[in-house]
Order: structure tokens, then sequence, then C-alpha cells
């Protein structure tokens, strides 16, 4: 992607800037009027079309102006768009955050709703399945004689509950205790790979019992994840066709499903965008989204961010969820720091 002379770059930034505000086509009229340039539009509809050549913009219709492409939004990310805390934002998020019983579970759900409230968007907020983080204790109750409770607590606070189908016979706490001596060095899908190569009749057992463990986590993947504001998607006009709405509110109601985007992205530090194709995932062909990590004692735990058209103000959803990934990780170090 090369850089644009200094015309080609207002002009863009100027169909952008208006596009993002009126989801309308912009014509060159339109921008000979409001772009800092004061050309004729007869110039202006010859840089356009340069920028339509070099793949930033595109025309819908033979009559309509001109629309941003995925790389045009880039371009703009990239090199023009300035990104500032917006105090606002920044007050609504930290004024109306509550939290009844202050566990990480309670924190991302508040967070999905602000940022959700605050962005007019989709907020989101993860945390990584519990066999990719690391567990710091596991413990088993019998349920009865076919069934095992084991419960998981990850080194960041998360609790998650699983049954097992488990007959009667196993010395659980012994069970217990050699699986805490090993998750202190390596997470449960390391150790589920570790015991693979181990052939004696012991590892046999406890690497079926990790087996299971990683496999029932990858089912409730969606348990870790927090969505709020998938009502938002019904206020901008671009998903107002029906199967294109249909579709991203299925995906994104269908956790299990979203749960690829966070495995994904959830370990690369810092903030994240996101333009249409780039996003790599056919339902959110259409959207933008925003990410940042969060992180406990300098460990990325989770993640949380904003999905929305493409045409966002990603100026600021890229303030409000780095302000947010700043302001989780402030918590969680004052909740579960060590």
């Amino acid at each position: 992607m090369g850089n644009l002379d200094e015309r080609e770059e207002q002009v863009l930034e100027t169909v952008i800037t208006e596009y993002i505000h009126n989801s309308e086509p912009v014509g060159s009229r339109n921008v000979s009027k409001i772009g800092p340039l004061h050309l004729s539009p007869a110039t202006i509809r010859n840089i356009m079309g340069d920028l339509e050549e070099k793949g930033y913009l595109e025309q819908l219709h033979a009559s309509s102006g001109r629309v941003p492409t995925d790389l045009g939004y880039r371009y703009y990310i990239d090199h023009m768009a300035v990104y500032t805390p917006d105090p606002v934002s920044v007050r609504d998020i930290e004024e109306s955050l509550e939290f009844p019983s202050p566990n990480v579970r309670t924190l991302m759900k508040e967070f999905s709703k602000r940022l959700g409230a605050v962005t007019k968007a989709v907020g989101f907020v993860a945390a990584p399945r519990t066999d990719t983080a690391e567990v710091r204790h596991i413990e088993f109750t019998r349920i009865n004689k076919h069934t095992v409770l084991a419960i998981l607590i990850t080194k960041s606070g998360i609790v998650q509950n699983m049954l097992l189908p488990l007959e009667d016979g196993l010395l659980l706490s012994e069970l217990a205790a050699f699986l805490n001596g090993r998750l202190e060095s390596m997470n449960l899908e390391t150790l589920d790979a570790a015991l693979r190569q181990e052939v004696d009749a012991d590892a046999a057992v406890i690497r079926e019992i990790t087996s299971r463990l990683v496999d029932i986590e990858k089912e409730i993947a969606g348990d870790n994840i927090f969505l709020d504001g998938t009502a938002n998607i019904l206020n901008f006009p671009e998903f107002q066709d029906a199967q294109k709405l249909k579709g991203l509110l299925a995906a994104l109601e269908e956790k299990k499903s979203f749960a690829e985007i966070v495995e994904r992205f959830v370990h690369t530090k810092g903030v994240q965008v996101f333009v249409g194709s780039e996003v790599g995932i056919s339902y959110l062909s259409e959207t933008g989204v925003v990410t940042s990590s969060f992180e406990k004692d300098g460990k990325v735990i989770g993640m949380l961010g904003v999905i929305g058209p493409k045409r966002m103000e990603y100026q600021k959803m890229v303030a409000v969820v780095n302000y947010s990934a700043q302001l989780i990780t402030q918590l969680l170090q004052q909740l579960y720091g060590e």
C-alpha cells in the first residue's frame, strides 16, 4: 500500500468523514464544498477517479458518488485518524460501572454493557478458554457414582465448573494433587499433550480425564464471552438487508462461533483494528472490529472490543477501547494482583 500525495489524502479523508456521518455515497461536488482543497468539482472528480483506480474508493453505481473500500479505511486508520481520549466517553465508562459482587465475570459483563452503551455498537469482553489459560487450582467433587464435578480456577480469577462422566473408584484427592502439581508449570492443553507421551496405566487414566476437560471446555467456550448492544446493529442502515442482518445476528448470538475471533486475537497485546475482509470471517465482512487485550501481572488474560459497521468512528472507538482495556487491567490488578 503506497503513500498518497497531500491532495489525495485530503480528498480520501473528506470522503470517509462524510460517509461515516451520513452513510451516503459522497460526490465530487460535495467534497468540493466541504473539503479543505477549494478545488472545482471537476478537479475533485479526477482525484477521486485516481483514488478509485488505486483501490481506496469505489463507486457502487454508475451515477452515484464514491464510498471507501477496506483499503481506504485502512489507509485512513493508519495515516490520518487521530486517537485522543474522548472525555465524555471516559466519564460515561467510569461513572456507570457497578460491581455488586467484585469478581472477574461481573467485571467482564459490566464492561461489555458499558462498551455497547457508550459506542452505540456491540461491546464484548472475553477471557481465553480455561484449557489455554493458566489454571491455578483444580478440585473434584463426586456428584454420584457416575458423575464428578470439576472446578477449575484460573490465575486471573475465572472459575469454570464442568461435569465429567467418571465412574466411582478414582481417588479424586490424589488426582487433583497430581494435576495441581503439573499445572504450576503448564496449562491444561499443554498438560494433555504432555501426558500423551507417557505410556503407563496411571498416565492413561489421567490423560483420559484431561482430554475430557479440554473437550468440554471447547464446547462451552462461549461461557467466557460477554456481548452487549447487539440490538444497536439494527440502527445502522447498512444492516437493513434482512439476509445480512440475519447472518450477523445469528453469529453474534452463537457465542461458540464468535469464540473463533477471541482465540485468534486474544494473545496479541495492544489495540488492533480490523476492517471488513481483514477480520477473516465471512459473517463480519461488512463490519469493523476494534479490540484490545487486557492484562494481570503483565500477562494477557483477555480481550475486549467493539463491533460496528465499517464506517464506524474509528478515532472514538479506538480511544474508548484502549481506555477500557487500561481500566479493566487496573481493576483486575487491584482485585487479584499478586
